[in-house]
């Protein structure tokens, strides 16, 4: 069997030959990638993982974005596939999906993601669970993943969802299955529901992403990650066919409906592909540095930081649209929203690093906060940046979202960041600047993620 290695400097071969990518996929952060990864696995100062492997009861595993099906209305974890890969709790790191918010934010601080989920942070297999609306950021975490764990089975998962078929009537496209099923007055997988998609005069497509595909599938060949189906053979059949055969796999259209039936598919699906994946696995696989490393603080779900901020700024705390959780951001409250404010953070590096910060935000008719300038002050400049915090990505109407932005580049040592609203006659708010992470991450790093839910729609706070 060909080493992880051999197969790496194949790929960059039939790179060469080949036309370039499309533009989706930067090529310069790509080559970056790559060789990086390739500097890793030639670097024979990787340290090795000091346990024995000696079968898969031994394994550790890493999950990211995992999802949990839903039991009588609830949550259960017990019955996530992740859950029953193994019976030891310390064998299973795991990233809710919920908290994640998609691959763009552990991809930017990915030491720092790990060193607050596992202090071991030896892992034998990664499986990263994103779904369609989430992949931004997805190549780069599988590069880093790959740099730090170069022998690691590494997987991802594709998950297909009923909403992942368009509803088209004369030609046109007017909505996905969701739209349909409601103009029916149908819930999805009953008897009603099977019976009437099979009409022949209703006209089910599946979506086309070019640009998704073009993703999972350079993940796939530059890093060696396994792709995994779900369910298997999709889009091989046509959208109606695999919905009378896999209508089981889900409970709802959308992949946070993935089925307990669908999760234990899934935990003898990855079963069988590390039992056999260990065959060639070395008994003790090598683990590398972090590279540029990142430090990155973040308390919009815990309401915890230990970065220093001024006397007028606390946590502000308000309800999550989903029960049993806040939001907590920092801020100098709704009593004193134009006092200015600021935090303290250092860059721990001895190079240079990009400053990004994540802050609440909101679509552009819904206009709920102002703009507001930002002032980095350090031993080596004072940069100045107006942040616009408003976003038509999940609709101009969507009430409070998670907006990132790259604020500065910082010196080594201590930076102050303020921040100051600005007057605005046509959106005038009684909202302060709401700010909820700050990351210290390489200067490679272009776009950085944010954690928790990324819009709420309904909840005016």
């Amino acid at each position: 069997m060909m080493s992880f290695k051999s197969i790496l400097f194949l790929i960059l071969a039939l790179l060469a030959s080949t036309n370039a990518r499309d533009d989706t996929i930067n090529n310069d952060s790509q080559a970056k990638l790559i060789d990086s990864t390739n500097s890793a696995l030639g670097n024979q100062q990787a340290r090795r993982n000091l346990r024995a492997l000696k079968s898969i009861d031994d394994v550790r595993y890493l999950v990211l974005g995992f999802t949990v099906p839903f039991v009588n209305g609830i949550r259960n974890l017990d019955d996530s596939y992740s859950s029953l890969l193994t019976s030891d709790p310390s064998r299973m790191t795991r990233l809710d999906s919920m908290a994640s918010n998609g691959p763009g934010y552990p991809s930017a601080c990915l030491q720092t993601v790990i060193s607050e989920l596992d202090e071991n942070q030896e892992f034998d297999v990664i499986i990263l669970e994103y779904s369609t609306l989430q992949l931004q950021g997805l190549y780069e975490l599988a590069g880093r993943l790959r740099q730090r764990y170069p022998d690691a089975i590494l997987m991802f998962l594709d998950n297909w969802q009923p909403n992942h078929v368009s509803w088209f009537q004369d030609g046109v496209r007017v909505g996905n299955l969701r739209d349909w099923g409601e103009s029916q007055s149908l819930t999805f997988g009953s008897d009603d529901f099977l019976d009437k998609i099979q009409d022949p005069n209703l006209d089910l497509r599946w979506q086309v992403a070019p640009m998704r595909e073009q993703k999972l599938k350079a993940v796939a060949e530059d890093f060696g990650a396994i792709r995994v189906w779900i369910p298997p053979q999709t889009k091989v059949h046509s959208p109606v066919d695999t919905l009378l055969n896999y209508h089981k796999f889900y409970d709802g259209y959308e992949k946070e409906y993935m089925s307990a039936y669908a999760h234990r598919w899934l935990y003898q699906t990855i079963a069988e592909i590390v039992e056999e994946e260990l065959r060639s696995y070395p008994a003790q696989p090598r683990i590398f540095g972090w590279g540029d490393g990142d430090e990155c603080h973040t308390w919009f779900l815990s309401g915890e930081t230990s970065l220093r901020y001024a006397n007028v700024v606390d946590f502000e705390r308000f309800a999550a649209p989903y029960a049993g959780h806040f939001y907590y951001a920092l801020s100098t409250g709704l009593q004193h929203p134009n006092n200015e404010g600021y935090i303290i953070v250092e860059n721990p590096f001895p190079t240079p690093r990009h400053l990004f910060l994540s802050y609440m935000g909101s679509g552009w008719a819904s206009a709920m906060y102002s703009k507001t300038e930002i002032r980095v002050e350090n031993y080596d400049a004072t940069t100045k940046i107006v942040l616009d915090p408003r976003s038509n990505e999940f609709g101009e109407n969507a009430s409070h979202l998670i907006l990132t932005s790259k604020v500065a580049v910082i010196p080594p040592g201590v930076s102050r960041v303020y921040w100051n609203l600005l007057q605005e006659e046509d959106r005038p708010t009684n909202r302060p600047f709401r700010l909820t992470a700050a990351m210290i991450v390489s200067t490679d790093v272009v776009e950085g993620g944010s954690m928790g839910p990324r819009a709420d729609f309904t909840t005016d706070y």
